[in-house]
């Protein structure tokens, strides 16, 4: 009984200390508030979780444009924002960032994701410094992934505030998604998600008192079964 009983007790504290697991999804539409298909004032500025497509280079002119694009290396790309603030202190164990590419070619290019700090306010920078990118594989017409995990972990730890910056550029294919509501589309078309699955970590401070408050209670208990086999 006595075995029985410490093993109950160790057993607890341990499922105390383990990580609360969890999951959100981000929806993050076009916050493009632009009321024609392209705006030619670059100086503008959005705010809230989301995304706005840009062009330049290539295209020949600098514009926002309601577009999730990914068109070549230098025609149109994306830039966005995510309030993670809510990850503050967890531990990441899976981030993904999903989307559609509905419009244009259905062939396959690397697309680059990268990442840096905002501050809540969305600016035009159609090549902006990136703390941290990785590529991948894309397909046109279709359904896209790409893990995230590494570089949303490393803006957490890195102290890069509450605000992750995503930005993405394609390499050789014309592919993207229009969101503009006089094509008939929608903020949302693209279906711009961000989905990340992370631990709450407990307080170093708040498990220790857990855990002693839940040794003197084991303690009790084994005093009372010691004192009902007397």
């Amino acid at each position: 009984m006595r075995l029985k009983t410490l093993g109950l007790c160790f057993g607890l504290i341990l499922l105390a200390s383990r990580a609360h697991a969890a999951t959100i999804t981000y929806i993050l539409p076009d916050i493009n508030t632009s009321p024609d298909y392209i705006d030619f004032n670059t100086a503008l500025t959005f705010s809230g979780d989301g995304f706005a497509g840009m062009y330049g280079g290539g295209a020949g002119f600098d514009a926002w444009g309601h577009l999730f694009g990914v068109e070549q290396t230098d025609f149109s790309r994306t830039i966005g924002q995510v309030d993670v603030s809510a990850l503050a202190g967890t531990n990441i164990t899976s981030a993904v960032f999903s989307f559609d590419l509905v419009n244009g070619s259905s062939g396959s290019q690397t697309l680059t994701f990268g990442y840096f700090s905002e501050d809540g306010t969305l600016s035009y920078n159609f090549s902006p410094t990136l703390d941290g990118s990785t590529t991948f594989a894309s397909t046109g017409q279709g359904s896209n992934a790409v893990d995230v995990t590494a570089l949303l972990s490393a803006f957490l730890t890195g102290g890069g505030g509450n605000w992750f910056g995503f930005f993405l550029q394609g390499s050789s294919e014309f592919q993207w998604t229009y969101t503009y509501t006089g094509f008939g589309a929608g903020p949302d078309s693209a279906n711009v998600r961000l989905t990340v699955e992370y631990q709450e970590v407990p307080e170093p401070a708040a498990l220790s008192l857990f855990g002693v408050a839940l040794a003197v209670s084991c303690g009790a208990l084994r005093r009372r079964i010691a004192a009902r086999r007397a």
